[in-house]
Order: structure tokens, then sequence, then C-alpha cells
């Protein structure tokens, strides 16, 4: 309330709104009842904490339990909230019944680990998990807020990642069922999943799920990016290809396209999301940027420039494109990994603290100075159009 407050004092020294409707709008938004919100945390306490004895009390009994009673518990669970469910859509308590859409999407996965367990039923959790995904989708498009949408796109994210690791490496190799390439194949497959997601969801009008696809994008890819930065730097590059790089091409060139096809970016946009994407697909390779027959470098040369140099590129594209398109919160994001990624840096060319700090008050300086002749700039412009008009 102080927050509105300050900024309708502020809008009426601007003269953007007059006396009167500054105090209807105080009146009405003091009136709303906003304190509420302390009775509400207790509630969800108080429940969160009877959920919890009540699990553990089944669990302590769980083995004595006939199996049709655990059965008919749970599909009696499952018609009691989707009854609350159906009962409560149009009362217009909406976080009660999305609530309850979350519970029933959990009782669903429950559901199938219980019946596996009592029937004795084997096989990949990717199974399962894209089983389950297959049977929410309905309810989950009829969501109206987002945790149901995101709780479904990470599992759906969850399972590809997992699917795709147990293919490779049933390719390459099948005695082993782990490896560290195969792993980050995966991860780079699923992230080239999420972004053809996302980009069908903005082509296709998906807007509910566009959000959810969205920022699943931009976690896989920024963990890919570490995870690559972290390995090139330590000159742990396994000497041989990755597996999956042919697949990972073909929904690259697809991810391209749809890219391409997309209007709700600018051009720059879509040419900066295009390069960074190629740069990740390529930093994947283990002889397009890096050599893994390489020695361990020292101190600032070697891998672990170019590592650096390969991240400072892909934050400083997602800082780009969140410029262009007014994304304030991405913009804050990537400046703040930027800034991260030169203390370690700093770290790295000098080992210590005191040379370190050195460098980064100098970096901060002459970025402070950047920004200033830009705002400079831009009043310049600004003032040489007024003047031309």
């Amino acid at each position: 309330m102080d927050k509105l407050e300050k900024r309708l004092k502020d809008w009426r020294r601007q003269q953007l709104i007059d006396s009167d409707t500054l105090q209807r709008i105080l009146a009405y938004e003091s009136g709303r009842g906003h304190d509420g919100w302390q009775w509400r945390t207790l509630l969800i306490l108080g429940l969160s904490i009877i959920g919890i004895g009540t699990v553990s009390l089944i669990a302590a009994n769980w083995a004595s339990i006939p199996d049709a009673i655990k059965l008919g518990a749970n599909f009696l669970l499952l018609a009691l909230v989707a009854a609350g469910i159906y009962l409560n859509w149009n009362d217009g308590g909406h976080a009660w019944v999305e609530a309850l859409i979350v519970l029933f999407q959990v009782l669903c996965l429950a559901s199938i680990g219980l019946i596996a367990q009592i029937y004795h039923l084997s096989g990949k959790p990717w199974l399962a998990l894209g089983y389950w995904t297959m049977m929410t989708l309905p309810i989950t498009l009829f969501a109206r807020a987002q945790p149901a949408r995101w709780l479904w796109t990470s599992l759906l994210l969850l399972a590809f990642g997992m699917a795709s690791n147990d293919l490779l490496t049933l390719r390459e190799n099948p005695v082993h069922r782990f490896s560290e390439d195969t792993a980050l194949s995966a991860w780079l497959l699923t992230t080239l999943f999420a972004g053809i997601l996302h980009s069908l969801s903005e082509s296709l009008n998906w807007q509910r799920f566009r959000w959810a696809f969205g920022f699943a994008w931009l976690l896989l890819g920024l963990g890919l990016v570490t995870a690559l930065d972290i390995i090139h730097s330590l000159h742990e590059t396994s000497p041989r290809q990755l597996p999956g790089l042919s697949i990972a091409s073909g929904l690259a060139a697809l991810l391209i396209l749809l890219l391409a096809l997309r209007r709700d970016l600018r051009p720059m946009s879509r040419v900066i999301v295009t390069v960074v994407v190629l740069l990740v697909l390529a930093a994947s390779h283990p002889s397009l940027l890096f050599n893994p027959g390489e020695s361990q470098p020292s101190g600032f040369e070697g891998n672990d420039i170019r590592a650096a140099i390969v991240t400072l590129t892909v934050l400083a594209g997602g800082l780009a494109v969140s410029s262009l398109q007014g994304w304030r919160w991405a913009f804050q994001l990537f400046t703040l990994l930027i800034g991260v990624r030169f203390y370690a840096i700093y770290l790295q060319a000098f080992g210590g603290l005191a040379a370190t700090g050195i460098g980064l008050i100098i970096s901060g300086a002459l970025i402070i100075a950047m920004v200033y002749l830009w705002r400079r700039s831009i009043q310049l412009f600004s003032r040489i159009r007024e003047l031309a008009r």
C-alpha cells in the first residue's frame, strides 16, 4: 500500500491524475482487505502440518493396509478433488480451484506409482511421466493460473531428458547405464526441445503455455552454458564427440526455422537468438571451439579464456535481446550473470582478492561511464529532434 501511495502521489505531482481520483483509488485499495495474508499463511502452514502428519501415519502402517483399501482410498480422493474443482469452478475462488488442480495432478502421479507398486509393474520412469503428461493435459489446459502449467511443463521436459539419456546410452554404451557425455547430450536435446515448444507456443498462440515453456528454456539454457563453461574451464572435455550431436543439429535447425517465423521478436532479436543457439551447439562439439588434446593451460590462457568468451557472448546476446524486447527482469538477470562471470575471470586471472578488487573497480567504473555517455547521447539526440521540429 505504501508503494502504491507513493506512486499515486508521484502521478499527482506530474498532473497525470487529479486529487479526487487519487483519493478514490486510495479509498478503494484500503477497503480491499489486504490484511488477510497473515491468516492465509497460517492456514497453509496448519494444513501442511496436518498433511505431513497424515502421510507419516500412513507410511508407518503402510505394509498392513490391504491393497484394495489403498486403491479405493486413492480413487476416492481423486474423485473428491475432481468434484471440488467442478463445484467451485464458477464461484470466483480461483486460488482454491488452482490449488485443487495442482493437487489433482500430484495425485494422478501418485496413483501411477501406487498401481505400479501393488501390481509389481516395472518400467522406465520417463514412461510413467510421459503417460502422466498425456493423462493430465486436458485439466492443465483448463487451468487459469500458472502453477499447474509449470508443474506439467517441468515433468514433460524431465521425461524428455530422461528418455533422451536412456536412448543415447543404449545406442552408445549399452553396458554402462550412466555417463557424463550422454547426460550432457540429453541436457542439450532437452534445452533445444524446450525452445521448440516455446516457439511453437508463440507461433500457434498457445498463450497459456508461453511463459512456462519460455522460462524453462531460459533456465535449461543458462544451466547448459554454465556446465559447458565449467567443463571447458577445468579442461575436462571428453576426447570423443558427444553422442546425439546429429540429433541436436536437427533440433537446432528446426528451432532456428521457428525463430525466423516468429513475429513477436524484432528482426535483430531473431538474429541474435539464432547466433546464440549456433554458438552453444558449437561449444558442445569437442573440436570446433575447443581442442581436448591440449595440455592443461595456466592462468589466463587456453580453454579458460575461450570458455569465458563463449559464456559472456551468450549472456551478452541475452542482454541485447532483453533490451530490444523490453524484458526488464531478463535484462537485470543477464546483467547480474555477466557481473558474476567477470568476477570469476578476474579471480582466475589474478588469483588474489586485492588484484581482483582493483580489476572489478576499473571495470565497474568503465560500465558506469559507458551508461553515462549513453544517456547523454540519448538526451542530445532528443534535443536535436526538438530543434529540427
